[in-house]
């Protein structure tokens, strides 16, 4: 589910910590940009995930992941028959 702030906003306020600047602590960016810690926390570890600098799913494995899912999910189980169509009781 996509956060509630769009890209660009979320991507302009990972920056400022990118940028280096001394002495502005995360909490006090947090109230600065008007979010809470605990978002930007998660945005900054996200950051580092996405551009390799920290171990985890990235946000396109976790597309792909879901989208296997739900794959698997339509797919018939291999020990059930399927129900028969329509078109099939029709034919016979």
């Amino acid at each position: 589910m996509p956060g509630p702030y769009p890209r660009a906003f979320r991507e302009d306020v990972i920056a400022v910590p990118r940028r280096g600047e001394s002495g502005v602590t995360i909490k006090q960016m947090a109230t600065d940009f008007g979010v809470s810690e605990a978002a930007l926390q998660n945005w900054l570890h996200q950051a580092d995930i996405e551009e390799g600098n920290r171990p985890g799913q990235t946000a396109a494995d976790a597309a792909e992941a879901r989208e296997l899912k739900k794959r698997m999910e339509r797919r018939p189980s291999p020990g059930r028959r399927r129900a028969p169509r329509v078109s099939d009781q029709r034919a016979a």
